[in-house]
């Protein structure tokens, strides 16, 4: 259990740096050792988000999922990603498709880490 905590806080630090660097319209403040403290804290943020109110909001939503085809798990991950947006003054996501892209940035990631770590086992 705290091996998937921990990958996700650190799929999601990573996300949101490669977020930055790939994705247009989305920075996060800072220069040095600030700019990574903001990262920091708002990747933290972001995987307790997605280790806690994720699972919940995925069983809350099945049926949505069942209809979609699991196309509702990406507006859960969108909506994720804006929380974070909104609750951190620092983090700047402008516009739709970069929130879009930057939730398909975080998904990989917690999917490739997840795996590492499973593999890892």
């Amino acid at each position: 259990m705290f091996k998937g905590i921990l990958a996700s806080i650190i799929a999601s630090i990573l996300a949101l740096f490669a977020a930055t660097v790939i994705v247009p319209h989305v920075s996060i403040d800072g220069a040095g050792i600030e700019f990574w403290k903001n990262v920091f804290w708002a990747g933290l943020c972001l995987g307790i988000l997605n280790s806690f109110l994720a699972p919940v909001l995925r069983i809350i939503t099945l049926p949505l999922r069942l209809i979609t085809l699991g196309l509702i798990g990406i507006v859960i991950n969108m909506l994720l990603v804006w929380l974070v947006d909104v609750a951190f003054p620092t983090v700047h996501i402008i516009g739709l498709w970069p929130l879009f892209l930057t939730s398909i940035v975080v998904v990989v990631a917690n999917w490739l880490l997840h795996a590492i770590f499973r593999a890892g086992r």
